[in-house]
């Protein structure tokens, strides 16, 4: 039995689909990606443009990731060294008075100012930054070596277990186990 066949349109065009109407748009486009990418768009400017292009949104297209997070402390000096020594990030060279750190491919950088918290914020404690760790037990040790108050120690879930904490500048930060 042949499946039923939904019309839709693709770059202005009636085009048909074997797949339910309520998938037909983002459904189809790997079905139709190389017919559609050989058909014109209305106007001819773009005619390679395939099927799954014209239907990616923005966010798709672009891929973007983070590349810097900016935390803001009044003793800049004071607050990397607790991330560089307590924390254990790797301190980069660095203009001025602005020391980045490392993240694996994207960067964390401390810039003069005052921290303010958000104001009226639900969930009222979730952390500014969290950092991923393969030991969270291991961590702790560290944090409780070097005089790190663990306001609400260890806590958990079914798929993690975490620790918060402020850096000297009053941001609160988290390690996780995933």
């Amino acid at each position: 039995m042949r499946p039923p066949v939904n019309r839709v349109r693709l770059a202005g065009r009636r085009v048909r689909c074997a797949l339910p109407l309520a998938r037909a748009r983002g459904g189809c486009i790997a079905e139709l990606g190389a017919k559609a990418s050989r058909s014109r768009l209305v106007g001819g400017s773009r005619a390679k443009q395939t099927a799954q292009e014209r239907f990616s949104t923005e966010g798709q297209i672009m891929n973007p990731r983070i590349a810097v997070v900016s935390i803001w402390a009044e003793d800049v000096p004071a607050t990397a060294h607790f991330y560089r020594d307590v924390v254990g990030l790797r301190l980069l060279p660095h203009h001025h008075e602005r020391p980045h750190f490392d993240l694996e491919g994207s960067y964390l950088t401390i810039l003069k100012g005052r921290p303010v918290p958000a104001q009226d914020a639900e969930p009222s404690r979730f952390p500014l930054i969290a950092f991923a760790v393969k030991d969270l037990d291991a961590a702790v040790e560290r944090l409780r070596a070097r005089d790190v108050e663990l306001p609400w120690g260890i806590e958990e879930d079914a798929h993690s277990r975490w620790v918060m904490f402020h850096d000297p500048a009053g941001n609160l930060v988290e390690l996780v186990q995933f």
